[in-house]
């Protein structure tokens, strides 16, 4: 039923436009082939997911939205960088991407070795980046914050290899966003509306019993987000919402003072 009367609002009324999310992407010589080679290096598994199937293509949003947000020329750190699609995105773009993950991905590699592109992968736990002080241009952190186990320290490290000046990007779903929708991870109905202990409850009991499902909290506003991350301030926090963004953001842009 809820569902049913969402869709009539957003067919009534056409849902807001964030003018960095949703700003024309402008096109990289090698957006074509870079894409198609990472689209060959997918598996099976990862074909049928949309989630994996557009990380280049998210990866070309996030090319857009750091030229916007002033990052300048050096590495980019890519946390908890994943199939490594987003890094491929930014190199298409003349960007220089270091990834950092706990585990290998051979989709990453795989793709950009299809690519030709460099692929420079980092294994490491985000709490304890082997990275000196101010030692990237940007880092991006996509769909991945709500999972660390240890968020202050994961921001305090984040905070320290950035250089001065230096946007950092946080995408991470809002809880308050999404209470009385399906959970983003688990899609099960109405979980966030549980206390944070008992939505992994429940999540193991649906059978998320894998480590890459846990969850640790999902945050309820961009300032409870941004207070992880010592010697920063907000510098844009970006959603496609009606309502206040602080609580009904799909991203937080953060600047390193």
């Amino acid at each position: 039923m809820l569902e049913r009367l969402r869709r009539a609002i957003r067919r009534l009324i056409p849902r807001p436009r964030d003018p960095w999310l949703d700003a024309p992407i402008t096109a990289a010589p090698q957006d074509v082939e870079l894409a198609a080679a990472y689209e060959s290096a997918l598996h099976e598994s990862e074909l049928m997911d949309s989630f994996a199937r557009g990380r280049f293509e998210d990866g070309r949003r996030w090319r857009s939205i750091l030229d916007r947000a002033g990052a300048g020329d050096g590495l980019i750190l890519d946390l908890a960088s994943g199939s490594g699609g987003v890094a491929l995105a930014l190199a298409a773009g003349g960007r220089r991407v270091v990834t950092m993950d706990r585990e290998w991905s051979e989709t990453a590699r795989w793709s950009h070795r299809a690519a030709r592109a460099p692929y420079r992968h980092v294994i490491a736990h985000a709490e304890a980046l082997p990275f000196k002080d101010a030692s990237f241009a940007a880092v991006i952190c996509l769909d991945s914050f709500e999972h660390f186990s240890e968020p202050a320290r994961t921001g305090a490290e984040a905070s320290r290899v950035a250089r001065r000046g230096a946007p950092l990007a946080i995408e991470t779903p809002a809880r308050i966003q999404n209470l009385f929708r399906r959970d983003p991870h688990y899609n099960i109905p109405l979980l966030l509306l549980l206390p944070t202990r008992l939505q992994q409850r429940v999540a193991r009991r649906r059978g998320f019993t894998q480590p890459h499902h846990y969850t640790h909290r999902i945050y309820a506003s961009a300032t409870s987000i941004a207070h992880f991350f010592p010697h920063t301030h907000i510098l844009r926090i970006l959603g496609r919402s009606r309502f206040p963004k602080r609580w009904f953001f799909s991203a937080v842009l953060l600047r390193r003072k």
